[in-house]
């Protein structure tokens, strides 16, 4: 896969490919996965496909961004950094919003929070 790239661009590709075969695996209950599916049977408490895809899509998406943050540091420190800043300034931005009670600001905020949240897990 890395014949034609430079040492560092398949270090990337090499991080790349063991990242997204761990973790793409998380998604579905195939794979390593179905044994758990087995044993969740066997005691009486069967997992469903889209009940596993739900849990599995929040997993996987949750833990692709921070290892996508991670290996951005890593790999382009500048362009990584401008990205942390920016998550913790928006954080901090909610925070502060949510604590100054601005009249129905509160109430919208948990609005969408609640609309992204069932978006989902629905």
């Amino acid at each position: 896969m890395s014949g034609s790239v430079t040492l560092n661009s398949s270090k990337e590709i090499f991080y790349s490919l063991a990242i997204g075969a761990n973790w793409g695996e998380n998604l579905t209950p195939l794979g390593d996965n179905i044994l758990v599916v087995n044993l969740a049977e066997q005691n009486k408490r069967p997992i469903s496909f889209k009940q596993f895809f739900k849990l599995g899509f929040i997993t996987t998406i949750y833990q692709l961004s921070i290892i996508s943050l991670y290996y951005t540091i890593k790999f382009h420190f500048l362009i990584g950094i401008i990205i942390v800043v920016s998550i913790i300034a928006f954080v901090l931005l909610l925070l502060f919003l949510k604590r100054q009670k601005f009249k129905g600001l509160d109430v919208k905020i948990n609005h969408i929070i609640s609309k992204i949240r069932n978006i989902i897990i629905k």
